[in-house]
């Protein structure tokens, strides 16, 4: 089963950022040297940029204008607010903690933003809406953070959060094919307020995280929440970048374990010790794969099953269904 990952970004996120920068008189052409752009590429649509290209442009545009928020707000973020709230959430006991106190901190520091956390029998739901939201008409901002609620408590917790749903305000933008990049989950749009749907369960979860820890992540930000992160523990790490290297889905713990010189008992209670089953990861891994596929590929549906190690379309179909909500035809096609 071959690894598959994101290796590049839409050139429509640096286009949105240059344009930010600019109402916030940045210098533009020092932007693009420093991030190692072309501005003449960034005008093609179809160019796509590295992660450490988007990265770093997105790191100097916070520093130079001061404002996390990229100019999108009724009021600036200044550099260094979320590192503020960050070395709070990493004290805290688990994932409810953690959005709790990201919806208190967002609320005395910036009334720009307002976020809550609602929890039912069944999900729980992160809202988030804008005092302004003209002031982001190209939905930067909301992107970006709607990208950060996500990623940085998973990397907290040392586990992707299951989403079910993002809700969108507004109509489907151009740049909407991104969204199925971005978040592994059916996009609505039209709605009252953006929203990430999830699993309840994920509040429970444990920061597995610390000060030490944080300050290595803050050093590389915002590089690692647009790559895939490196939050797994070790041996669930270990086992997901064995199966990356492997063509065939079909196979079983034993050769796993015997590649990672233990024993089936040994591993089986290793990842249970982490919160995770050999199944789950390799269904997380064939997941990514067949989004990647289904979104960058020519592939048939059949070829996709094939390349994942399924033994038939029906039942490649029925896993896919069951990760995302929608068939992998509906998907492709955007439909829900």
């Amino acid at each position: 089963m071959r690894h598959y990952e994101n290796h590049s970004i839409s050139s429509h996120f640096a286009i949105t950022t240059l344009k930010s920068a600019s109402r916030m008189g940045l210098d533009i052409g020092a932007l693009l040297h420093d991030s190692n752009l072309d501005g003449e590429l960034i005008g093609n649509p179809k160019f796509r940029l590295t992660p450490n290209q988007f990265g770093t442009l997105s790191r100097l545009t916070w520093e130079r204008g001061d404002d996390e928020f990229m100019g999108c707000c009724e009021r600036p973020a200044k550099y260094g607010t979320f590192s503020l709230f960050a070395r709070e959430a990493v004290r805290t006991q688990n994932l409810r903690d953690v959005y709790q106190h990201l919806c208190r901190f967002y609320r005395l520091v910036n009334d720009g933003i307002a976020l809550n956390l609602e929890v039912s029998d069944y999900q729980a739901t992160l809202e988030m809406k804008f005092s302004k939201p003209g002031l982001d008409p190209d939905y930067l901002l909301r992107d970006f953070l709607m990208l950060l609620w996500h990623r940085f408590p998973s990397w907290l917790i040392g586990r992707r959060i299951n989403l079910f749903e993002v809700h969108m305000i507004g109509p489907r933008p151009s740049h909407g094919d991104e969204y199925r990049l971005m978040f592994p989950c059916p996009v609505s749009y039209n709605e009252s307020a953006n929203r990430l749907i999830f699993e309840i369960e994920a509040l429970d979860a444990p920061i597995i995280q610390n000060l030490e820890t944080l300050r290595e992540h803050l050093r590389s930000a915002p590089l690692q929440w647009f790559t895939r992160q490196e939050y797994l523990p070790v041996y669930t790490r270990r086992v997901r970048d064995f199966l990356a290297t492997i063509e065939t889905g079909e196979i079983d713990m034993e050769r796993v374990a015997d590649e990672l010189n233990i024993t089936v008992r040994t591993l089986r209670r290793k990842l249970e010790s982490e919160g995770t089953r050999f199944q789950e990861i390799k269904d997380e891994l064939r997941h990514d794969n067949a989004v990647h596929l289904l979104n960058q590929s020519s592939m048939s549906v059949q070829e996709i099953a094939q390349r994942l190690g399924f033994s038939e379309t029906a039942a490649f179909t029925r896993s896919f269904k069951k990760w995302t909500g929608q068939t992998p035809r509906a998907f492709r096609s955007g439909t829900k």
